[in-house]
């Protein structure tokens, strides 16, 4: 059963962390040249007038820029305003004695930097989804946001697609062995390898 001077305590402990997070900083121990990354602001698609691209392929790119950033909310765009285990990252130590080591121990969180999050790795690994699926003449790049505090940044992602490529005709090899006749006789049946479809490699 739970005691009373239980609940106490763990009320104290949280009111405790929560007055001294409120006066601390969450990027003391940063630097400027790799900031604390806290949300992509925004993913914006451009797709050429009359061509409206797949929501799978959309789930893909939105996808390879999914990083959670600390104290995330909704994954990686939202963060709740009480990021504690990062006040505890940078304003207590290993050092620290008693209660604020124990607290320490518990609430300490690792700070997600930009050098965790590589957005250049990002827009090439866009890039290779778009090629893969037909999208040859895309563009991909980010921006990187900075407010009031330098040690913090948010990114930013533009995608313009262009047209998606269509295959205009098959040509079969001749046949060579038994395999590559089962192969052909299953490629020329197929849904995927016919005329006006847009190319993917899958």
């Amino acid at each position: 059963m739970v005691k009373m001077t239980d609940i106490l305590y763990k009320m104290l402990t949280i009111a405790f962390v929560a007055i001294v997070a409120v006066s601390c900083s969450t990027t003391k121990r940063l630097s400027v040249d790799d900031p604390l990354y806290t949300v992509v602001k925004r993913v914006k698609i451009e797709e050429p007038d009359g061509e409206k691209m797949p929501s799978d392929i959309k789930s893909q790119v939105k996808d390879a820029i999914d990083v959670t950033p600390n104290n995330s909310l909704f994954s990686p765009y939202v963060r709740h305003p009480f990021p504690i285990g990062l006040w505890v990252y940078n304003n207590w130590n290993e050092s620290s004695t008693g209660l604020k080591h124990w607290l320490y121990e518990k609430l300490v969180e690792e700070p997600v930097l930009l050098s965790d999050v590589r957005p250049d790795a990002r827009v090439k690994m866009i890039n290779e989804i778009l090629e893969n699926n037909g999208y040859f003449d895309a563009k991909v790049d980010y921006e990187l946001i900075k407010g009031k505090n330098p040690k913090k940044v948010r990114i930013a992602y533009d995608v313009q697609s262009g047209p998606s490529y269509r295959i205009d005709s098959v040509v079969l090899l001749p046949d060579t062995s038994h395999l590559n006749h089962i192969i052909d006789s299953v490629a020329i049946k197929s849904k995927l390898l016919a005329k006006g479809v847009r190319y993917c490699t899958d």
